[in-house]
């Protein structure tokens, strides 16, 4: 252990070092500036080779920020884009999904046969949990298009997650990772970077994403090779990926981490060093290296890779003629160091005396808090002190006084807290317990105060952990905590606990605040379990909705074409019922695909999202108008719309299947000369009782429907009319419009009586207006 310095000690030494310092700054200042100097010189040849070796790195990333630009501003994008609106059809020039993906893996297979460092170009959908629509690899064995089962879903990829904020034409570059197929790392493969683009349909809804996947270890070692180097220069990346060329091999290297400490050393100056130069003491071989860092943010400002270039020297080679003014300073010095040496021991007697009865006052008080005794009649600079100091020991009292009456306030709220509350000592005794913490651990005041803390909450030390700082001799760690065990009757008892640890002039203290969230836990429990159950019932359903429509239609099919070619077979004297028979065989298959097909359209809208795209609804019923042109033609029908109907939200599809299957019904159940429908925007509207907004209506002059069919017209299948008398029909559009009309948040209704037309009401969510019903 060292010896105690006294004052003396101290007030010599105050001096001395006071002396050297006036004599050492001056000449440490003048060989400081010589230093830099010497360091500017050098510093400037580093800079010119870092700034061509900047400019060929930056040119290689502006490459491929091109190529991302070019790329996915070519057709193939688009006409995927519209196929996928489009059932699998591109409604301009009728090319299939399939095609365009072909264009494009011919488009992505040219562009990497230029690119030697690509090793993956893709389209990645944002539907299906982020799936691959086209993945084209580049390996030493060529390229490679992926097969349908081989692409994957990368919803969960970091880089997929960091670009859903991507507005059109904004480029990312990711992080240097390693690749991951199917979730998991493949550690088979290079260290890879990711430019990334998003794709937008002409309608301005995201398709997903545009990925180009680059080996940066092949590039950078390629930049490193290719270029005339005159120092150790290193290529320094995010999380320590690093590229350095090794003048005296003429190596270059790669490192997803730094593995030796003077590597990690190096990282560590050129990520968070100051740009331009600095040094480094004693880095290698017991040499000090002065470095040259230049930092490149290669993207935009929001989604930029940056990188960090430095080359490296020795200070013997860049400080030179400071080292030899270092040596004059020193031998010039000492002489003055031992003259101000004795001059300081002279005086240090004289200066000490009163310092030492302020020390000894100061000490006897600290020892029993009694009379203070300090000299404060001086009028010197140890009066003011000791002035100073009485003062502030009459604040510290009256801290004291005022500290333990906020404690004694506190305790009584405690007791009256609706948390279970402790309060214990740094060495784990209870000081206090409330009623809340004594029906939550079952156990009365009195003998809780009686019980060791590491007895009565064993869970609280399962947590427990030393911390940096701390005064209390029982270490607990901070926070909120969950306990487990099981009480009186058996139950399975869950406590929340929540730790703070505070101290004061009497020492170290923990509160502790328990909550008994077992009734909680266990809610919480069965209704996850049962919003499980509910979503497999519904994926169940849909599945077999779809492997059932598909199983059906393939039989079904076979029999309306055998049953063509049998009735294109029949002699001609074969009798009539004969060929009514095997007719009536065709149209009943026929009948069947269309029921089938509805069957799996219903299923389908159970998918439906709320979506946020604004549609204008005078567009819908042009376009209904131009669909039916034929039929209202025919049936001498005239379809009234009322002028300037409201935006709503919505898709367009499915809004226009609502507005389709109502007006063909209006029409095709209609015994009227001139049948007539009516569609119009009603805003606030009262039905049994209810108030309702934002209400639309479609109306007609038809058969009508008398009140006690009024809910089972929406039932799927349901027909109330004869087919010989209104044509042939599956009874699912009514269905259909409920659904959509349900999955937006709406509601469907209907007014009618026969003879007297049909009116039928819903609410859509008008643009501009929040949804009332």
């Amino acid at each position: 252990m060292l010896p105690t310095i006294t004052f003396r000690s101290q007030i010599a030494i105050l001096m001395v070092a006071a002396c050297l310092l006036s004599v050492i700054i001056p000449s440490g200042v003048a060989l400081s500036h010589i230093r830099d100097l010497d360091i500017d010189r050098s510093a400037a040849e580093f800079e010119g080779t870092i700034n061509v070796e900047a400019a060929l790195l930056t040119s290689k990333f502006n490459r491929l920020l091109n190529d991302v630009r070019i790329i996915s501003n070519l057709p193939p994008f688009q006409g995927i884009a519209r196929s996928l609106h489009n059932r699998g059809i591109d409604p301009v020039d009728g090319s299939t999904l399939a095609m365009w993906k072909d264009r494009l893996q011919t488009i992505f297979a040219s562009a990497m046969q230029q690119r030697e460092f690509y090793t993956q170009v893709r389209l990645i959908g944002d539907a299906d949990n982020g799936r691959e629509l086209v993945r084209v690899d580049q390996s030493a064995e060529g390229l490679s298009v992926a097969s349908e089962k081989q692409l994957q879903n990368k919803a969960d990829e970091f880089y997929f997650q960091d670009t859903r904020h991507l507005e059109q034409g904004e480029i990312y570059l990711s992080p240097i990772t390693l690749n991951r197929e199917h979730g998991e790392v493949d550690f088979g493969t290079v260290p890879t970077i990711r430019a990334i683009t998003p794709i937008f349909h002409e309608s301005g809804q995201r398709l997903g994403v545009f990925v180009i996947n680059v080996d940066i270890e092949a590039m950078l070692k390629d930049q490193l090779r290719t270029s005339a180097l005159q120092y150790d220069t290193y290529i320094v990346g995010p999380e320590g990926v690093v590229a350095w060329f090794e003048k005296s091999s003429g190596q270059v290297h790669f490192r997803m981490d730094a593995e030796n400490a003077t590597l990690a050393r190096y990282v560590q100056l050129a990520s968070f060093g100051p740009e331009r130069y600095t040094t480094l003491t004693a880095a290698e071989n017991g040499h000090d290296i002065v470095a040259f860092v230049k930092r490149l943010e290669l993207g935009s400002a929001d989604n930029s890779l940056r990188l960090n270039l430095m080359q490296l020297t020795t200070m013997e080679n860049a400080n030179q003629a400071a080292n030899r003014a270092q040596q004059n300073y020193l031998t010039s010095s000492l002489s003055a160091v031992l003259l101000v040496l004795l001059l300081v021991l002279v005086s240090a007697r004289y200066i000490t005396h009163p310092l030492k009865a302020l020390r000894n006052g100061i000490l006897e008080w600290g020892n029993d808090y009694s009379t203070l005794n300090l000299p404060t009649d001086r009028d010197d600079e140890v009066g003011e002190i000791a002035r100073s100091f009485t003062s502030v020991v009459n604040e510290f009292v009256k801290a004291r006084e005022s500290e333990q009456k906020t404690f004694s306030r506190m305790s009584a709220a405690v007791d009256f807290s609706i948390e279970g509350l402790l309060t214990i000592d740094g060495k784990g005794q209870i000081l206090g317990i409330n009623k809340s913490a004594c029906e939550i651990l079952e156990i009365d005041t009195e003998r809780a105060m009686r019980t060791d803390i590491r007895v009565l909450l064993p869970a609280l030390f399962s947590f427990s952990e030393a911390k940096q700082g701390s005064h209390c001799e029982l270490q607990l760690q901070s926070g909120a905590l969950l306990a487990e065990w099981r009480g009186g009757d058996g139950r399975q008892k869950h406590v929340e606990m929540s730790v703070s640890e505070f101290e004061s002039s009497e020492g170290c203290f923990y509160w502790i605040a328990l909550r008994d969230i077992s009734e909680r836990l266990e809610q919480e429990a069965a209704l996850k379990q049962a919003l499980d159950e509910l979503h497999q019932s519904n994926e169940e359903l849909n599945d077999f909705a779809y492997i059932a429509s598909h199983d059906l239609r393939e039989p079904l099919r076979g029999i309306q074409i055998h049953a063509q070619t049998l009735g294109r077979k029949l002699p001609a004297d074969v009798p009539e019922d004969v060929t009514r028979k095997v007719n009536r065989i065709g149209e009943l298959a026929e009948r069947m695909q269309h029921l089938v097909t509805d069957l799996l359209q219903l299923s389908r809208l159970n998918g439906i999202q709320a979506n946020e795209n604004t549609v204008d609804l005078n567009k819908i019923l042009e376009e209904v108008r131009q669909n039916h042109a034929q039929l209202l033609e025919e049936k001498s029908a005239r379809l009234v719309v009322q002028e300037n109907l409201p935006s709503v939200r919505g898709d367009y599809s499915y809004l226009l299947s609502i507005f389709q299957n109502l007006i063909v019904n209006g029409i095709k159940y209609n015994e009227s000369d001139y049948p007539e429908i009516l569609v119009a925007y009603l805003g606030e509207y009262s039905h049994e009782g209810k108030q309702y907004q934002h209400v639309f209506s479609v109306a007609d002059n038809g058969i009508g429907i008398d009140p006690e069919f009024h809910d089972s017209v929406f039932r799927i299948f349901k027909r109330l009319n004869n087919e010989n008398a209104f044509g042939y029909g599956t009874g699912a559009g009514l269905t259909f419009v409920k659904k959509i009309v349900e999955r937006y948040g709406g509601e469907i209704w209907l007014e009618s009586k026969p003879g007297e037309g049909s009116e039928f009401l819903f609410t859509l969510e008008v643009v501009g207006s929040e949804l009332q019903i």
